[in-house]
């Protein structure tokens, strides 16, 4: 943790508990040692969140101290095999370069005796040309519990319950009007018109990365 720039906490059901102190060893289990001191060392916003399982995709019901911690962070779903996950596994490499700074490669290392060559994952050389680093998402990328991740940091938090009952994706949510947000519930005028304009804000130049 010392060396690294960033940290990845996988969430899980048995994780969360243990984090918090809550499984079998109670504040002696060294998932919420390790936990406790990444909160310490690298701060929040130097951890990436990572949803193992499809339970844990509802921030809002993470308890103890990973839901203190975590529960307002964009979150990477990796829960669902196929091209969800190697999707999730893109915004992870994404993450890892915006908050790093840096750009990784795969790299062989020189064969051993047996002549099979040991891939290991490296720093790209510094004289290599820098990629840009990600400040944006598509709003399409969004799942839903980012849609109302986004909802709240708009102010519009109290409609969470209604975009959660339809469900509003990113992917819905970048195609609604006026007529679909009275049907998730936002009956007042003036936050639908809201709502729109940010919606093509984001359209137009992403949801911006916190």
């Amino acid at each position: 943790i010392d060396a690294a720039q960033t940290v990845g906490v996988f969430i899980t059901n048995r994780y969360i508990d243990k984090a918090s102190g809550q499984g079998a060893a109670g504040a002696n289990d060294n998932c919420k040692f390790e936990f406790d001191y990444a909160l310490r060392q690298k701060g929040v916003e130097s951890i990436i969140v990572l949803v193992m399982e499809p339970r844990c995709r509802n921030s809002k019901k993470w308890t103890g101290t990973v839901g203190g911690k975590l529960a307002n962070l964009l979150h990477i779903d990796l829960s669902k095999d196929g091209a969800p996950f190697e999707d999730g596994v893109q915004r992870l490499a994404m993450e890892i370069r915006a908050i790093s700074g840096t750009s990784m490669s795969v790299t062989p290392e020189p064969a051993t005796a047996s002549g099979a060559p040991h891939p290991q994952r490296r720093r790209a050389p510094e004289t290599a040309a820098a990629e840009p680093l990600p400040t944006t998402r598509k709003v399409a990328s969004l799942s839903v519990e980012e849609v109302c991740i986004v909802l709240a940091n708009l102010g519009l938090g109290k409609y969470e319950a209604g975009f959660r009952a339809l469900p509003v994706s990113g992917a819905v949510l970048a195609t609604v009007d006026d007529a679909d947000l009275r049907e998730a519930g936002m009956d007042a005028g003036m936050h639908r018109k809201a709502l729109l304009h940010h919606i093509k804000e984001f359209q137009a130049g992403g949801v911006p990365l916190e």
